[in-house]
């Protein structure tokens, strides 16, 4: 993947979101998560008071996902989206 210059080549991505594994280049991925998220997660209220909190983009394939109001937050972002906030923990994502 880096060539002679250290320039990443990507030429493929494949999710597997189910199985939480990724392939890059045909690379299996596994997915890891840094200690400083787990520990920011483990800090987190674990009581459910939401049905469904979506914070996401929601292009029209995902559409269907507004009809789940009741109880819930579905709100549009493209945090995510943001290349210099992609790989970084929204600590606002509620």
């Amino acid at each position: 993947m880096v060539n002679n210059q250290n320039i990443i080549n990507i030429y493929s991505i494949d999710y597997h979101h189910y199985n939480g594994i990724n392939y890059i280049n045909n690379i299996k991925i596994p997915l890891t998560f840094s200690e400083y998220m787990l520990n920011y997660i483990n800090t987190l209220n674990k009581e459910k008071d939401l049905d469904y909190n979506f914070i996401e983009t929601i292009t029209n394939e995902r559409k269907w996902i507004r009809k789940y109001t009741n109880n819930s937050i579905i709100n549009n972002s493209t945090y995510g989206r943001d290349i210099n906030k992609k790989y970084e923990l929204d600590k606002k994502y509620s």
